[in-house]
């Protein structure tokens, strides 16, 4: 690989994997918006951080702040009447109103703290002369010192840090909401296509973005429903020449059929002059036979070719194959010998082979073969019909010679077609093929049971 393409190469895969999976999207979205939150966050924090800074350093905020809740003491004691040893209310109190440090001190030793209530005597807790400052609060006891210190920073920093949270959280859905946005309203828009579809609307095209598995569901749904429209779109091709065949056809038998009604009716009613006038009516109402046989002919391989759904078959039959075949081959091969065929034929001398088919399927299928020969047959070259048995199947192999220029024109393959949809509906197998200038085809049908 060439150096210069490498780069390139990474970044697009890099892009497939970090871009190609949804749940990689919002992971990365995910990632960002706590990174943008995070940021805000701190920034807002160490803000409020200095503002409280400011506040506590160039103001009386805290020593006021002090005085206030000192007084608040001293008139809940007085209110309530209560003496220096009722610790259980004072711990109340000031639990109501953390964070807040109180102590009552006996004879310059501490007796009480709000934090640790009532210290024993010996107990030692810390310098509190260098931290706190010292108080008289009268109790219904008398005076007692006392250290009080209410913390108002902590309520200054405690609320930067609440708004500083709450802030990064919206800051957080918003740009999460605004990253995704794009999907969910592209998620939308499929919808939409889903909903046109489900309306019959096969020529809407719903927009193929990203590489993720919502890109893929589009791309899917666009496949589907062009195929679907080509396939509504054949169906309604393949019915209108079906209809314009069958009225062709309609109006076509018209004439032969007006034709041959006439001459049987003067035939019946005898209106001729003489035997040779019968005759020529007679030749003429066969002919219009013929007409009519292969225009019904035409209508029933179209049919057989351009039908969807499997015609319906009756039930099987159990015959014996040899007997079927020969009385087929009984059958045509008179009429072609009159139109100067010849055949070699070759079937088992004895023996029985049940198959199971449909006789008048295969009526129409070696009808259809027999004509097949007949239209495009070169009549100079021997039909070769040969019947074996091999491998728990009886085959019937047919070939003829083929004429350069067919006087009836060239065969549309309509018919082979729907031989070979007959012998499928049997159970059977058909195989059509030309070697140099014969033209062979090869029927199979399983024994439907032990050949003796």
């Amino acid at each position: 690989m060439d150096r210069k393409k490498i780069p390139g190469v990474f970044w697009e895969k890099l892009q497939n994997f970090l871009f190609g999976r949804l749940y990689m999207e919002l992971l990365l979205a995910v990632l960002f918006s706590l990174g943008m939150a995070f940021g805000i966050f701190w920034i807002c924090q160490k803000g409020l951080y200095a503002g409280s800074d400011y506040i506590l350093d160039n103001t009386q905020y805290e020593s006021e702040n002090n005085r206030e809740k000192y007084a608040e003491l001293q008139e809940f004691v007085q209110d309530k009447g209560l003496a220096s040893t009722d610790y259980t209310a004072l711990s109340r109190w000031c639990k109501r109103r953390q964070p807040l440090s109180f102590g009552i001190l006996e004879e310059g030793r501490v007796v009480y703290d709000s934090d640790w209530g009532e210290i024993e005597a010996g107990q030692e807790l810390w310098d509190y002369a260098g931290w706190y400052m010292l108080y008289t609060l009268e109790f219904a006891d008398g005076a007692k010192q006392v250290y009080f210190e209410a913390y108002p920073a902590y309520k200054l920093y405690a609320l930067a840090n609440y708004f500083s949270l709450g802030l990064g959280g919206l800051f957080f859905v918003l740009f999460f909401t605004k990253l995704i946005q794009r999907k969910i309203g592209y998620i939308y828009q499929i919808q939409r296509g889903i909903r046109c579809l489900e309306q019959g609307d096969l020529h809407y095209e719903i927009p193929c973005k990203g590489r993720d598995e919502i890109g893929h569901l589009a791309t899917a749904l666009n496949d589907m429903r062009r195929a679907l429209h080509s396939q509504i779109t054949e169906k309604q091709r393949a019915f209108a020449a079906n209809r314009d065949l069958i009225t062709a056809l309609s109006h076509d038998l018209r004439t032969p059929l007006t034709t041959q009604m006439a001459y049987l009716e003067m035939l019946g009613k005898g209106r001729f002059r003489d035997g040779q006038e019968r005759d020529k009516y007679l030749e003429k109402a066969i002919s219009t036979c013929g007409q009519i046989k292969d225009m019904s002919d035409r209508l029933f391989e179209y049919f057989m070719v351009f039908d969807k759904e499997n015609l319906p078959i009756s039930h099987l039959e159990t015959v014996d194959a040899l007997a079927l075949f020969g009385q087929f081959v009984e059958e045509y091969v008179w009429i072609l010998e009159e139109e100067s065929f010849s055949f070699s034929i070759q079937m088992p001398e004895e023996g029985h082979y049940p198959i199971s088919v449909s006789t008048a399927y295969m009526s129409r299928i070696f009808d259809n073969i027999f004509s097949n020969i007949r239209k495009y047959g070169d009549n100079s070259q021997e039909v070769r019909l040969r019947v074996q048995v091999l491998a728990g199947k009886v085959l019937f192999h047919i070939s003829n010679g083929i004429l350069e220029q067919p006087s009836r024109g060239d065969s549309a393959k309509i018919g082979l077609k729907n031989v070979e949809k007959m012998m499928d509906l049997q159970g059977g197998r058909f195989r059509a093929e030309r070697q140099g200038e014969r033209f062979c085809l090869y029927l199979a049908f399983p024994l439907a049971g032990n050949g003796a």
